[in-house]
C-alpha cells in the first residue's frame, strides 16, 4: 500500500524558518542579535518569508492554508541562499 504524503503543519514552517535562519544568520542567532549575521540578514528574512508566503497564498508563513502550500513554502527555504548581498533562490513552483 503505498504511503500517504506527508502532511505539513504549522510546526513544519516554524522548523523551515529556524533552520534556513540557522544557516544564513548563524546556528546561534537567537542568542546574538548583535551578531553580523543577525545585524544583516534578520530583516531580510523576515520580509522575504512573509512574501514568500504571499506567493505561497497567504499573508504570513503560518496562515498557509493547506499542507501543500506549506510544502511549497518550505522548499523554497531550502532553497533560499544569498548571492552577493541578495537572498537568491529558485521558485520551487
Amino acid at each position: 500500500m503505498p504511503e500517504k504524503p506527508k502532511e505539513y503543519t504549522e510546526v513544519d514552517i516554524r522548523a523551515a524558518m529556524d533552520r534556513t535562519r540557522k544557516r544564513i544568520e548563524g546556528e546561534d542567532y537567537k542568542e546574538k542579535p548583535d551578531s553580523e549575521g543577525y545585524k544583516t540578514w534578520h530583516k531580510r528574512l523576515t520580509a522575504w518569508f512573509k512574501n514568500t508566503a504571499a506567493l505561497c497564498g497567504a499573508e504570513k508563513p503560518s496562515a498557509l492554508p493547506d499542507s501543500e502550500s506549506r510544502a511549497k513554502f518550505i522548499a523554497a527555504c531550502d532553497a533560499v541562499e544569498i548571492k552577493g548581498d541578495e537572498l537568491t533562490g529558485t521558485c520551487p513552483f
